[in-house]
């Protein structure tokens, strides 16, 4: 028998800043409180689960502690120059300039700071933290603020 388990809501919040790309110009920095929560479908196992929710808790739990008070940065955004120097991270694109320390950027190999690529981005740190499963599907919503969500899904 088919069957969804979901972990997320407020346990898994963590608040960080970005500034997303729109039309080749950044955004104003600014910040969220995100709430993630992990979908995973498919066939019950002999012992009656999908995944065991303690792995995934454990898994979602790790990735957004990487992120949690940090600022976030794509490191292949079109047009966006992101340098790591020393204790720094530059960020440039056009006119604009930002100076950051090192200790409080997560640069992340994504082509944007959206929600739906940083869902995408967590979905496949989860789904590589809790290890392949046949016929598992795995998504991620990710809310930014009420109202305002994505959702990916990756299909086995």
């Amino acid at each position: 028998m088919a069957s969804q388990i979901q972990v997320g809501g407020d346990r898994f919040v963590f608040s960080a800043a970005h500034a997303a790309l729109h039309d080749g110009h950044l955004e104003p920095l600014h910040g969220h409180s995100y709430v993630p929560t992990v979908l995973l479908s498919g066939e019950v196992d002999t012992a009656g689960i999908v995944v065991d929710f303690g792995i995934v808790e454990k898994a979602l739990g790790a990735v957004v502690a990487r992120l949690h008070c940090r600022t976030l940065l794509a490191e292949n955004a079109p047009g966006v120059d992101v340098a790591v120097s020393g204790a720094e991270v530059n960020m440039c694109c056009g006119p604009d300039r930002y100076r950051f320390p090192r200790s409080a950027v997560v640069l992340l190999p994504i082509v944007n700071t959206t929600t739906e690529a940083l869902a995408s981005w967590i979905l496949s740190e989860v789904v590589g933290l809790v290890g392949h499963r046949p016929g598992l599907i795995a998504g991620v919503e990710l809310a930014e603020t009420s109202g305002l969500r994505a959702t990916v899904r990756q299909e086995p």
